[in-house]
């Protein structure tokens, strides 16, 4: 079926911005190694500017949903690629990592002001059919900035230096803020005296208990945990279990991001079949069990079993991250908080992150790998149980509007 031009332009302009966000946010970690080098810092200082920007984009989220409802998604986006920007030039031109850390944590602020008002901008221009498939290409365009970053970032360091690609990432993240300023204008509503009203009426604080997202927010964390986790700990597991060296930290996370574009793909199929969001999350943490499961059975028979089955895992949460994440906060439209929805449910995906940055080194260190594996077994149990939980407080409690 042919889309319409408004369909087509709207959906490129979101999945151009945040492709950038994506580019201005991953590039330190991808650099992290050569500015351990460069600056001669220990790797847990390095550390400290991810970690830092972590915590700060996580907590951003809930203040820039709230916010996000109420400021034009046209402002609220170019000011938050130009503080992008902006960090990333300052970045380039420091040598204090201590300075650097600060930087990159405010970088994570600015970072917050994207996706909300986005999920905002779509969901109120489009029918709830055409804002699922809208939502799989945005969320598609943030896998494929990963392996833009993972791929280009390399080059980067053996002709220029990693600074390089610091200011490279702020000048397309500047020169995407004219596309976006004015090629957005005609789709940035005001918003009605009805809206505003409904905003006061019924928050998006006010839903949670009556819509059963407090489960979703716990499933959330679950998703979190695995999908960061995994890519952060995959190639130290490989390189302890197989002896690839480093070599196979490339292969690894340039691998997920590339399987995790067809995941989402196949979420968003699989919701034009089942026409909602819990049967898909529910289908998609069933694989993840079984691959669990799998893995467990099999992590020290082949490499490319392993590599392949984790690759299922983290790809199922990027699926279940756009039912949960991208799909679910449109169903909020009517009641005008789809950015303070989305942005809050998206705060509790770096619960997750954050927990498994050391909680994940922390179980394989005292019990070992296949413990750790175990436990992912575990959680995708929970997972599906609180999906359950959520589904049925769903279907009770709140009255569905697909446009």
């Amino acid at each position: 079926m042919k889309k319409s031009n408004d369909f087509v332009l709207l959906t490129a302009l979101c999945s151009l911005v945040y492709f950038i966000s994506y580019l201005t946010r991953v590039n330190f970690a991808a650099a992290l190694a050569e500015i351990v080098n460069d600056l001669k810092i220990a790797k847990t200082a390095a550390g400290i500017a991810v970690t830092g920007s972590f915590i700060t984009y996580g907590a951003g989220q809930i203040a820039s949903g709230i916010i996000g409802d109420r400021v034009p998604p046209r402002i609220m986006v170019s000011v938050g690629l130009l503080g992008s920007a902006a960090c990333n030039l300052a970045v380039a031109g420091l040598d204090s990592i201590g300075v650097i850390s600060a930087v990159w944590c405010v970088n994570g602020l600015f970072q917050a002001m994207m996706w909300p008002p986005l999920a905002r901008i779509l969901g109120e221009n489009l029918s709830f059919t055409e804002y699922t498939e809208s939502c799989a290409f945005v969320t598609a365009a943030s896998s494929a900035a990963t392996v833009t970053v993972y791929l280009s970032v390399p080059a980067f360091i053996r002709i220029s230096g990693w600074r390089a690609s610091f200011v490279t990432s702020a000048v397309c993240a500047v020169l995407t803020v004219f596309v976006w300023f004015f090629g957005i204008a005609r789709f940035d509503k005001k918003p009605t005296a009805k809206k505003q009203a409904d905003q006061k009426k019924s928050g998006a604080l006010r839903q949670f208990g009556a819509t059963g997202l407090y489960f979703v927010m716990a499933v959330i964390v679950l998703q979190g945990m695995l999908r960061d986790g995994i890519t952060t700990w995959m190639p130290t597991y490989i390189n302890e279990n197989f002896s690839l060296g480093t070599g196979s930290s490339i292969l690894t996370t340039v691998i997920l991001p590339l399987f995790s574009i067809i995941c989402v793909a196949v979420a968003s199929r699989l919701m034009k079949r089942l026409k909602s969001e819990f049967n898909v999350t529910l289908l998609l943490w069933s694989v993840v069990l079984i691959a669990a499961v799998l893995l467990a059975l099999l992590r020290e028979f082949n490499m490319a079993v392993t590599v392949a089955l984790m690759a299922v895992i983290t790809g199922s949460m990027y699926g279940i991250n756009l039912m949960l994440l991208g799909n679910l906060p449109a169903r909020f439209r009517d009641k005008g908080c789809i950015s303070a929805v989305s942005g809050t449910l998206n705060a509790f995906t770096y619960v997750g992150s954050a927990a498994s940055a050391y909680g994940f080194a922390a179980v394989s260190e005292k019990f070992g790998w296949g413990t750790l594996i175990v436990s992912w077994c575990g959680m995708a149990l929970a997972a599906l149980i609180l999906t359950l939980l959520a589904r049925r407080k769903w279907h009770r409690n709140l009255q569905k509007s697909d446009n």
